[in-house]
């Protein structure tokens, strides 16, 4: 039996950090943890989102369950759901579906076959990171995706012992550059400088769901993926997403 209820917030945010990334999902279920993952069809970027049990309404889990589903299903879905409704999640056996149910609404989704490379749960390991508002975190991706370029739009992230900066050049003079020393993070901790080149139209879809937390930690390594890691809506569990570097041609 599987039976989980959550808050309409819980459910919307989720669904907002799985379009940002991937057009499906896969969905992992034990007797303590729900775990959605999300990876988008070129594998650049992955979102993984887990939430804790005894943090929801109800959940009842006898046994392991993992299911895909599409993105697009849940979109539906979520346009019924408001933030303080409760809705309740149930796996369907005979039916090989879950049914969402909200206010007196029951919806069936079908599930779907989630390749194994876009179901597989990555996890690095990072010495250097910083922590500062999501409000801060998306007005500067945002920024730098005004004045990035049209084609290959990248952002340079570096994280030093003196702060964190993010800046992005366009076409002619236009830059922008956003710093925050570390004497104004929420949190540092870097022995080095370390940077990367990412990709930002994939951090602009993410920044709309990053901004219903509160604070994000920012993880970097060079040569390795950017991490960013915020809470779910509510404080049910933790999301953490990655990036891959931008492999320029040049």
């Amino acid at each position: 039996m599987v039976r989980i209820s959550m808050d309409g917030a819980v459910l919307s945010h989720l669904t907002k950090i799985a379009d940002a990334v991937s057009d499906e999902i896969c969905i992992k279920i034990n007797e303590e943890l729900m775990k959605v993952i999300a990876i988008d069809p070129s594998l650049v970027s992955a979102a993984y989102v887990t939430i804790d049990g005894t943090m929801l309404q109800e959940y009842e889990v006898d046994e392991p369950l993992e299911v895909g589903l599409t993105v697009q299903e849940l979109k539906k879905f979520s346009r019924f759901v408001k933030t303080k409704d409760i809705v309740t999640l149930e796996y369907l056996a005979s039916e090989g579906a879950l049914k969402f149910s909200v206010h007196g609404i029951k919806y069936v989704m079908p599930i779907i076959t989630v390749d194994e490379s876009r179901k597989r749960e990555l996890n690095f390991e990072y010495n250097n990171y910083a922590v500062l508002s999501a409000a801060e975190l998306s007005k500067a991706i945002q920024l730098a995706k005004a004045v990035s370029k049209i084609v290959s739009s990248t952002i340079k992230i570096k994280i030093s012992p003196e702060g964190l900066i993010i800046e992005s050049k366009g076409e002619g003079a236009r830059s922008v550059r956003f710093e925050k020393p570390a004497t104004e993070l929420n949190d540092l901790n870097a022995s080095e400088t370390v940077s990367g080149e990412f990709l930002v139209d994939h951090l602009e879809k993410i920044i709309k769901a990053v901004k219903e937390s509160t604070l994000v930690t920012v993880k970097l390594e060079t040569g390795g993926p950017l991490c960013l890691e915020f809470e779910v809506k509510g404080g049910t569990g933790k999301v953490t997403y990655y990036q891959a570097p931008f492999a320029s041609e040049e």
